[in-house]
């Protein structure tokens, strides 16, 4: 295994040696040194390896290099290596790894991510400039290759290398059709690396398809007996629900010079808890980020790297691939969907050898048992957070008054509250490993109080049956919040006009209704009663007809009366 960059063979070129070293990579990183004397050969790689553990130089490099021997010229118009990356964040970041090495190399690099720019224009900018690397997430590439009025299906008749990145996330996230179909674009007679952090099923079906006999490169930390990195530290912390929200407001108080990422379940946590943070601790410099924000999102993310200090709260979005420098703390609090998303979170620090923390909040008594869950599933060890790393907890009681006040004060602010517990609960309930986050145990009452800082109790199903008594409701009316702005004043009441004209309809069309279906029993039972009048039997009828028989011939003077009596007697 190389300990230089020198010492690689094949070698690298002066010009990219002279990069790694004016950009701090004064030697290689274990996976690089495996990685590169294949992928230089012109060898397929699969690689499994930790995050954090520098794969991104290990298939830039050799796609540089690669690229600049080529004999010919490359035209403006070809395409020579396509590099597929799950999230727009990702793209960024390694188009900027690129960038460091493509200057003065001749090699231009187009970037293909959805949501940045309207896909007509990244049409015009492949049919007047091309590309010869192209950094892309894949719905985008898919796109644009399948477009009648872009050239780029044409462009990748060129294609020498593919790299497939993060590839059991290109997966998860459903790509696996359109990966399909962008490799039915590309030539058979190419180079292709795949990258991931976890192996499994799919991934290696994934391999099959895509890759002419790869080299297959494992490497993680001890071997494989964790999948964390060595220089990682994980922490769980035991945790009520209704203390919660104080620990929480203690450990950032009392990591504050630090940079530290903190992970919700879902985009309307992240939206409402960095709000009610940067009201808590308006010293605190908090940042959000989750998957329905579309234009912020780089901005934001570019913003949070250059922080010294600071919190960004963020979803899974940010837990794959991306490499922000010095980030010292990684909070989990809400409960990881899997095993994999806790070691993506986790790996956000730590990251090229750098040390790094990770805390896991969990709340009795279930919770706990994740504890040694993780430790037999994935060789990973959970510490109890030191008490000197804490910080001064503030009175739970105090704080969430604080934050009720706040919430009283702004109806956008209390709607925010509002959908992060119901979509929190809905997680929760659904959560795969249900013995261990089980929703029959979980105190709702104290996790709206004590963890959410409700005003009021929502209506959903999954209240239903549980004892409420306990919740201490504000005595503030829901009409009575104001909102900040007077636009959705108005947009909230003409919401609720328009509800209440759709419940006064549906209880109109209720009434008519029953009011026809009382009418139908009615006339049905009607009908009832008349068929299930007396019926005569033959033999009655046949003595009806004999009486009527015997009146006739009395009225005929045929037989005297006594004859009558005696005979209908008888």
């Amino acid at each position: 295994m190389a300990s230089t960059w020198e010492e690689i063979n094949p070698s690298l070129s002066p010009q990219t040696l002279s990069v790694l070293r004016d950009n701090g990579f004064f030697s290689p990183t274990p996976v690089q040194s495996l990685v590169l004397p294949h992928f230089l050969s012109n060898k397929d790689v699969s690689v499994q390896a930790v995050t954090g553990s520098g794969k991104t130089l290990s298939f830039v490099i050799p796609v540089i290099e690669k690229l600049k021997k080529r004999k010919q010229k490359w035209r403006r118009g070809e395409t020579g290596a396509i590099v597929i990356l799950p999230t727009r964040e990702l793209a960024v970041q390694v188009s900027e790894v690129f960038n460091l090495f493509i200057t003065g190399a001749g090699i231009s690099l187009r970037q293909l991510i959805g949501g940045s720019q309207e896909v007509v224009k990244d049409v015009r900018l492949i049919n007047e400039e091309g590309g010869i690397v192209v950094v892309a997430t894949p719905g985008r590439l898919a796109d644009l290759l399948e477009r009648k009025d872009c050239h780029l299906a044409a462009g990748v008749r060129s294609l020498e290398i593919l790299i497939l990145d993060e590839a059991d996330r290109l997966l998860d996230l459903g790509f696996e059709a359109t990966l399909n179909t962008i490799l039915s674009y590309l030539p058979k007679q190419r180079r292709t690396g795949l990258f991931s952090a976890t192996l499994r099923h799919e991934v290696e079906m994934l391999i099959r398809s895509g890759l002419r006999h790869p080299v297959n490169i494992t490497l993680s930390s001890e071997s494989m007996e964790s999948t964390v990195p060595d220089s990682l530290i994980n922490y769980y912390i035991e945790v009520p629900p209704k203390d919660k929200l104080s620990h929480l407001v203690g450990f950032l108080s009392h990591h504050e010079t630090e940079k530290l990422l903190v992970f919700y379940a879902t985009c309307a946590g992240v939206s409402y808890f960095s709000d009610l943070i940067k009201r808590l601790l308006p010293s605190l410099k908090v940042l959000a980020l989750h998957g329905k924000m579309r234009e912020k999102r780089q901005s934001l993310f570019e913003s949070f790297m250059d922080m010294e200090s600071g919190v960004l709260m963020c979803t899974d979005v940010m837990a794959r691939g991306i490499d922000i420098p010095d980030v010292d703390w990684v909070l989990q609090f809400d409960p990881p969907s899997s095993e994999k998303a806790f070691i993506h979170r986790c790996g956000r620090t730590a990251r090229m050898g750098r040390r790094g923390h990770s805390l896991t909040y969990l709340v009795p008594p279930s919770e706990l048992a994740y504890v040694e869950y993780m430790r037999i599933s994935e060789g990973v060890t959970l510490e109890l957070l030191p008490e000197t790393e804490i910080g001064r907890i503030p009175s739970s009681s105090a704080l969430i008054e604080r934050a009720r006040a706040e919430l009283s004060k702004e109806r956008e602010f209390y709607d925010k509250s509002v959908r992060a517990f119901v979509s929190f609960v809905r997680f929760y309930s659904k959560h795969s490993y249900h013995l261990i986050f089980n929703m029959k145990v979980l105190d709702l009452v104290s996790l709206a109080y004590g963890t959410f800082a409700l005003l009021h109790l929502p209506k959903m199903p999954e209240l239903k049956g549980k004892d409420t008594s306990q919740f201490e409701a504000h005595p503030i009316s829901l009409e009575a919040i104001p909102f900040k702005e007077r636009s959705r004043e108005k947009q909230a009441l003409a919401l609720k006009r328009k509800k209440e004209a759709a419940w006064m309809a549906k209880a109109e069309a209720r009434k008519k209704f029953l009011k026809r279906k009382n009418r139908e029993e009615r006339r049905i039972s009607r009908k009832n009663t008349r068929q299930n009048k007396h019926t005569f039997s033959a033999s009655e009828l046949d003595e009806l007809a004999k009486e009527a028989r015997l009146v006739k011939q009395y009225k005929a003077r045929k037989i005297s009366k006594e004859d009558l009596e005696a005979q209908l007697d008888s």
